[in-house]
């Protein structure tokens, strides 16, 4: 990997590691992330040699930069992803953990505005990734993993409590950085290329025999400019009718990192990583990112439920600032009420996951290459293959099938009781 890591860089993780008093020796690229295809960063391990008053001593850690190619170096820069994820580490997690100590969140060592982050590294104490590519993420279903996740999100949400971060840190929360900023036009492209290129006419596929019936709701998601778009930003605000929250704005499988015991393989650890889309917004934005973008429907309906109320009640043990929340009943109304902004991106997210994973692999560790970062963006000159390869996974794959019918069946009803 053509990557340039700096001397100065490197001196300050060891002295963050092992104190002001060790020096550098050399230090060593041993490999990138194992597990996601990195589209908006670079990420490296370093192992590091070390001079601690004579001694002799490793230092390993994470690197997380501004990715290589010019092509997402434009869009990370437009959509400020690096700015927000420095301040998440120097700005919001030192009053976070003010509230509470303790959160499982990967230690950052330091941060700064150039786009460095340097960071634990994970991985060399035995943490993983459920998945290894977005092909497999929705086969992850682990109830146990689901639960531990559910209490550490909700101390996560609970630590944000107290602070008006609106008017703290305005430049992080007033505009929504995938829909109201310049540079967001990345994350329409990709999310609304899938949503017009391909889960339109799935639907019109499904419906092949009655396209009167479902040409309204088609229609609907096909305006990405004038119905979609406005909806999701409205949908995606801090409401005060909700339990608000700094959010991770991007909660899925493989933004968690789990630790098992190696011999009788028990969950032992987990934690949070990956805060470049940080937002501030109600809970049920992470809860439901987490549930339809990384569960199954069949898992859905059998643990979201008692998920949910796992959440809820860590978050009213953990909470410093009890909001105005009286029952469970209340708080699944809120999650039903703004479940449609999720159904669309879990989704739009299902074509990318099965039906074009392929022009997404990464080879040798090498990373995307800018011609699949251009097709991931969901460029209008492959429209039409985009179409046909859809209804043709759509038709081929069973289990692609099955989650595409229930989404869209729960898509259909939630329009018809929020938009017509």
């Amino acid at each position: 990997m053509s990557v340039q890591l700096y001397a100065g860089d490197m001196i300050a993780a060891v002295k963050a590691i092992h104190g002001p008093k060790s020096t550098l020796r050399d230090f060593t690229v041993i490999n990138g992330s194992e597990a996601a295809q990195e589209y908006l960063s670079c990420v490296v391990r370093v192992k590091a040699v070390c001079d601690v008053e004579g001694e002799e001593k490793i230092a390993n850690f994470v690197v997380k930069m501004k990715p290589l190619l010019d092509m997402q170096r434009t869009i990370v820069e437009g959509m400020k992803v690096f700015d927000q994820e420095v301040a998440f580490y120097t700005k919001l997690l030192p009053l976070m953990k003010r509230n509470m100590p303790g959160l499982k969140i990967v230690e950052c060592y330091f941060a700064h505005s150039e786009g460095v982050i340097v960071m634990e590294d994970l991985a060399q104490q035995g943490y993983r990734n459920l998945t290894t590519s977005l092909s497999e993420y929705r086969e992850q279903n682990g109830d146990a993993q689901a639960r531990m996740v559910m209490r550490e999100l909700a101390k996560f949400h609970a630590a944000s409590q107290g602070f008006d971060w609106l008017n703290l840190l305005p430049g992080c929360f007033e505009k929504d950085m995938r829909l109201e900023i310049e540079g967001s036009d990345a994350f329409q492209n990709m999310i609304g290329g899938s949503l017009r290129n391909s889960i339109v006419p799935i639907m019109q596929h499904m419906y092949k025999d009655d396209l009167l019936y479902i040409k309204k709701y088609t229609d609907w998601i096909a305006n990405l400019e004038d119905e979609v778009w406005p909806f999701l930003v409205k949908s995606w605000k801090a409401n005060p009718r909700y339990i608000n929250a700094v959010c991770n704005g991007d909660f899925w499988a493989n933004n968690i990192m789990f630790l098992f015991d190696p011999k009788t393989r028990a969950l032992r650890d987990l934690r949070l990583i990956d805060f470049q889309m940080m937002r501030y917004s109600h809970v049920y934005f992470d809860l439901q990112h987490f549930f339809y973008v990384s569960t199954k429907a069949s898992f859905r309906e059998q643990h979201m439920q008692s998920l949910l109320r796992t959440y809820l009640d860590a978050f009213l043990a953990f909470n410093n600032v009890s909001p105005d929340l009286k029952t469970f009943d209340q708080f699944m109304d809120g999650f039903n009420e703004t479940k449609l902004s999720a159904i669309l991106i879990g989704l739009a997210m299902c074509p990318i996951a099965v039906a074009f994973i392929d022009e997404m692999v990464q080879i040798d560790n090498a990373g995307p290459s800018e011609d699949q970062v251009s097709k991931l963006l969901g460029n209008e000159e492959n429209a039409e293959v985009k179409w046909a390869k859809s209804v043709k996974a759509f038709e081929e794959d069973e289990l692609f099938r099955r989650e595409i019918k229930v989404m869209v069946a729960d898509l259909i009803t939630d329009m018809d009781r929020q938009i017509f």
